[in-house]
């Protein structure tokens, strides 16, 4: 059986179409997958890190407070109770003091939740 050249050129033009359509599809395709699976684990990620400067931020917050206010409960010009009523974040606040007699501790709670 003979094939005329137009027809050997049809069919090798016809191969190399399909078969560069088939590798551009398995290209793309796992190109895609690799690019979404990338995708998750940096969004991952990203949440990851935004909460831990979250985190970070109000334990720096709480240690400035803790300081500030354990320099303030001394100053007898300073209502503490008052302070602590003003600032929502703060349930209670509560102070041990040793006397040469005996210790106590006194408490001051925050009347917003109440």
């Amino acid at each position: 059986m003979k094939f005329g050249i137009k027809f050997k050129i049809l069919l090798g033009i016809i191969f190399l179409l399909v078969t560069s359509t088939a590798f551009n599809l398995l290209y793309s395709y796992r190109l895609f997958v690799q690019d979404k699976t990338s995708y998750i684990f940096e969004d991952g990620l990203k949440k990851a890190e935004s909460l831990s400067n979250q985190l970070n931020s109000k334990i720096n917050d709480i240690n400035i407070r803790t300081e500030f206010h354990s320099l303030l409960i001394n100053n007898p010009k300073i209502n503490f109770s008052k302070l602590i009523e003003n600032q929502s974040e703060i349930v209670m606040s509560g102070i041990l003091v040793f006397n040469k007699t005996q210790p106590f501790f006194k408490n001051y709670f925050n009347n917003f939740l109440a």
